[in-house]
């Protein structure tokens, strides 16, 4: 079982020089192991002789601070190598620093000796040495600073300036300055490890090879970690693992980071001050190394010490606390130093207020292994072992001394054997035996199962085997060596010495050098910036913000919704699982989105991004871009420059911006926005939106009903499979409707469209428009302007609108309307219904049974000359001077108002004058009418054929003959004896009331 003694406090020859005692540090050379003491101003540094750790120190020198020194801090003791030896320095006491001591031979001070070559600093608070590839170098801080600088040290005591870097720590705090060091060394790296108390910030910072400082990481309070004033570090190694002990003042609170290879830094455990422990507001940390075990010993404002071990896996175990006594120096600690003699501990503890130097000491004993376990069954050694259950550990025997059998995240049987043992429990949902567990001999240690205060937490029942206790889902068989029964008396508070504080997140900061920089960030997530060089940032699994600074960057974010920012240079970024966020900035940069939701932002540069799985936002404003949506419903915008989006799967919303740009919607609903520029778009497959903006745009709806409007420019469109919906706008515009039901506007301007597959809808909008309908049953019109209709294959409706337009139907069953304006119209085969408008039009209807209305004008109308049975053409010439001419079919003419020339052609010819407004003194012409094959229909008028007899009344009808039109009908409706409608049939010899049809 650990126990402590005190071996003396020594109060000595020399009152002064242990009274208000500010640092202690052990240096060893070739002549003995001493111990070194400063005090406050008013004395100075001191020397003692260490023999033995169970043996008092004896006082062997002391030298007083010169008149020169001024305080700027709690002055330190600095061992420098100097020579052969140490050269010991009093720091944080101004320009007096520089005045030296050497160590020689019986631990006297002789000196002074200074530092020479480069200048250095007068305001160093602290001060030490540490090796780099066989050369000893040394670091400095400054007062008010959080400035580190390394120099290099000559035998001769002669220094060099080598590097210096700065921590930036936010906004300006006025004293804001390093207020601990310590170097740790992993392989061949070696680290600066910092801590501001003020700043609130915990550093390490890598030294390269040449003893320049080089990347940093630092956790603070400021990126949410709940720590506050850290003051005191120092460094332990378990198991191949560097664990930092942090010390805070404002906290009172003892911290654990794991540093791996490459600086990381991570969390391991928390504790704070309690009843039974001795640090509050921390004031000295020390630790010391024995045999692979690591001792923390810590103190503060309460009078007195604790002393930790420290598991594999980072979590502290509480060991001892003493308190303050008569005897002991442990009133408001002020320093602590140990160092391991002969396999024992030599401690000793100095106070703000109280005159001395306590000295403890402590043997470990036979030390066993100290390590995490792997999977199935594990014995120890005959030594104190410290064995932590992993990953599927069944079962640990401790065997001989005193060991500490630790469980782990599975049940698992502990078993202590000979000895004083610790059995430290875990929170697993399941069972932990402890096997022979001997009261009064082992201890039971509860702290890692979660915040418990008091046993009356926990549930005790007892058994013949012992007891079980009970917390939670976490069930603890204790089985007696001596198999008796336990009490739940037999365990009190003491089971519990401390309480774990767990962290839900660590932030950490990475700040890289002026070379190339391989940076990856915590596990919690990390600012990492990178400044100079062509850096490597990783992420890791939280929310990281990775910063490339200048030149060509590869930045990857991996897992976590994290933030990336290329900046100068030719960066690569990937923002790996997440919703993140990725900045090009200048030059021409490669961006990958990853899986998530992620927000990219090319910047200048002609960039190259893919925005991957998830519905992605995507800007590049500068340079002539290339963008990849991936799948997901992504939104795309282009900008200035010549840009190519894709939008891949998913409903996309792309824009180009300014610039002859480049959209596919690819697969889904998407929605392209040319904006300005003369841009190439294509929807893609699904039902897209697209919009070409200003410029002669190229649009392709593809596959889908697409939406597609050209705006502004003389645009080439093509709407693709699918019913799609076109409006070409402003501009000369070429517009295909392609396969589906397609709803096509040409806008204004001169626009050319075709229906191609599928029963269309066209119209020209204004301007001269040329309209083709292509195959299927369309619908054409041509609206304002003199437009050119032709309606291919398919029953189709050709509307011409307002202009002087050209109607060609191509075969099939067709209405057609020339609208205002002198149209041509052609029917092609098919029965047809035409109807001329307003204008002097000229109609053919080619093949078919056709109903022609020329409507008001001077109109030209001919029927087909196809001969078809079973059926009749109707023409009819409405108002105006009309040409009508028939075919070789069976036609039916009407002239309508105005003098018509009409010509049957062959065929059973059927001339109308059935509508009153027909009868407006005009005089009509047929030119081939047949008697016997042709009729003149007045039906419906209430007529009298009366031969070629005068009026006499009302309704008559007569022939007459002489003048320029031939023969001719009169017809008198009104009965005022005057024609109200002539009809000339030329050379025709006569009629009979059987060529009338009344």
């Amino acid at each position: 079982m650990f126990s402590i003694r005190q071996v003396t406090t020594y109060v000595g020859r020399y009152p002064a020089f242990v009274t208000n005692i500010s640092d202690l540090q052990i240096g060893q050379t070739a002549t003995g192991t001493y111990l070194f003491s400063a005090t406050q101003l008013g004395a100075g540094l001191a020397s003692f002789r260490l023999t033995a750790a169970d043996e008092p120190m004896r006082i062997m020198a002391t030298q007083a601070y010169p008149p020169s020194a001024g305080y700027l801090d709690a002055p330190e003791v600095a061992l420098l190598p100097w020579g052969n030896g140490l050269a010991v320095f009093g720091t944080a006491v101004g320009a007096a620093w520089t005045d030296g001591f050497v160590l020689a031979s019986g631990g006297l001070l002789n000196g002074p000796v200074s530092p020479s070559g480069s200048a250095l600093p007068t305001t160093v608070t602290h001060l030490g040495a540490f090796e780099i590839g066989g050369s000893t170098l040394l670091y400095t801080t400054r007062n008010g600073s959080t400035l580190l600088e390394t120099w290099r040290i000559g035998a001769d005591g002669s220094v060099s300036s080598i590097s210096r870097a700065q921590l930036p720590v936010g906004p300006a705090v006025q004293g804001v300055e390093i207020s601990d060091v310590e170097i740790a060394t992993l392989g061949d790296r070696t680290f600066i490890l910092t801590t501001s108390a003020l700043g609130n910030y915990v550093a390490a910072q890598l030294v390269n090879a040449d003893g320049s400082l080089g990347q940093i990481q630092y956790v603070s309070v400021a990126l949410g970690y709940g720590i506050n004033g850290p003051a005191e570090i120092e460094t332990v190694r378990v198991a191949g693992i560097t664990y930092l002990l942090v010390g805070s003042t404002q906290s009172s609170s003892l911290t654990v980071l794991r540093l791996d290879y490459n600086g990381n830094l991570s969390h391991a455990d928390h504790i704070l001050d309690e009843l039974g422990t001795r640090f509050s507001r921390i004031t000295a940390l020390e630790t010391v190394e024995v045999g692979g075990r690591s001792y923390i010993i810590v103190g503060g404002a309460d009078d007195g010490i604790s002393v930790f071990t420290i598991q594999p896996d980072g979590h502290l175990l509480h060991l001892a606390t003493l308190s303050d006594t008569a005897d002991r120096t442990l009133q408001d600690v002020s320093a602590i130093s140990a160092i391991a003699m002969n396999g024992q501990v030599a401690l000793f503890v100095s106070s703000r207020t109280e005159r001395g130097i306590t000295q403890f000491t402590f043997d470990p004993g036979q030390l066993g292994e100290t390590r995490i376990l792997p999977a199935g069954q594990y014995t120890g050694t005959s030594g104190s072992d410290m064995l932590q259950a992993g990953q599927g550990t069944t079962r640990i025997l401790g065997g001989a001394g005193d060991d500490i059998l630790i469980a782990g995240p599975d049940p698992v049987q502990l078993t202590g054997g000979d000895g004083a043992d610790l059995f430290v429990a875990s929170r697993i949902n399941g069972k932990i035996t402890i096997t022979d567990y001997e009261q009064g001999v082992d201890r039971l240690d509860l702290a890692n199962l979660g915040m418990i205060r008091s046993t009356l937490q926990l549930t005790f029942r007892r058994e013949s085997f012992g007891i079980t206790i009970t917390f939670g889902d976490t069930q603890i068989e204790v089985r007696t060596r001596d198999g008796r029964g336990l009490n739940a008396n037999a365990f009190n508070n003491s089971m519990f010495p401390i309480a774990h504080y767990e962290v839900s997140g660590m932030r950490t900061i990475l700040i890289g050098t002026a070379g190339a920089d391989n940076m990856t960030a915590g596990r919690y997530g990390s600012n990492v910036l990178g400044y100079a060089e062509r850096d490597l940032l990783n992420g890791q699994g939280g929310d990281d913000r990775l910063y490339g600074g200048d030149d060509n960057d590869t930045i990857q974010g991996a897992a976590g919704d994290d933030s990336l920012q290329g900046d100068d240079g030719n960066d690569l970024l990937r923002g790996g699982d997440g919703n993140d966020s990725v900045l090009g900035g200048d030059q021409d940069d490669t961006l990958y989105g990853g899986v998530g939701n992620d927000r990219l932002l090319g910047q200048a540069g002609n960039d190259r991004t893919y925005g991957e799985d998830g519905n992605d936002t995507i800007v590049d404003s500068l340079g002539n871009n290339s963008i990849f949506g991936g799948n997901g419903h992504d939104s795309i915008a282009g900008g200035t420059g010549s840009d190519s989006l894709d939008g891949g799967a998913g409903n996309d919303t792309l824009h180009g911006g300014a610039g002859s740009d480049r959209l596919s919607g690819g697969t889904g609903d998407d929605r392209l926005n040319g904006n300005d520029g003369h841009d190439r778009m294509s929807g893609g497959s699904g039902h897209d939106n697209l919009n070409g903006g200003s410029g002669n745009d190229t649009l392709a709806g593809d596959d889908g009903n697409d939406w597609i409007w050209g705006d502004i420019g003389n645009d080439s469109i093509n709407g693709g499979m699918g019913h799609d919906s076109v409006n070409a706008g402003d501009g000369n515009d070429t517009v295909r409707g392609a396969t589906g039901h397609d709803l096509l506007a040409g806008g204004d301007d001169n626009d050319l469209i075709y229906g191609d597959d599928g029963n269309d809808t066209l119209s020209g909008g204004l301007g001269h428009d040329r309209m083709v309908g292509g195959t299927g049953n369309d619908r054409m019109l041509g609206d304002a302007g003199n437009d050119s209709l032709s309606g291919e294959i398919g029953n189709d409706t050709l509307l011409g609108g307002a202009g002087n337009d050209s109607i060609r139907s191509g075969p099939g069953n067709h209405l057609i309307q020339g609208d205002d304006g002198n149209d041509l119209i052609v029917a092609d085969s098919g029965n047809d219904s035409i109807l001329g408008g307003t204008g002097n039009d000229s109609i053919q209807g080619m093949g078919g049974f056709d109903t022609i209305d020329g409507g008001a004008g001077n109109d030209t109308i001919r029927s087909g000359a196809a001969m078809v049975t079973g059926g009749r053409n109707q023409l009819s010439g409405g108002t105006g001077n009309d040409l009508i001419v028939g075919g070789r079919d069976i036609d039916w003419i009407r002239g309508g108002t105005g003098s018509d020339r009409m010509t049957g052609g062959a065929g059973a010819d059927l001339f109308l004058f059935r509508a009153a407004e027909d009868f407006d003194r005009s005089n009509d012409v047929i030119t081939d009418f047949t008697r016997g094959a042709d009729h003149l229909d007045l039906r419906g008028m209430d007529l009298d054929f009366i031969g070629r007899a005068e009026f006499s009344a009302a309704g008559q009808v007569r022939l007459t003959t002489g003048g320029a039109l031939g023969l001719t009908v009169e017809i008198d409706l009104n009965g005022d004896r005057v024609s109200d409608l002539r009809i000339g049939l030329g050379n025709v010899a006569d009629l009979t009331a059987g060529d009338f049809l009344l």
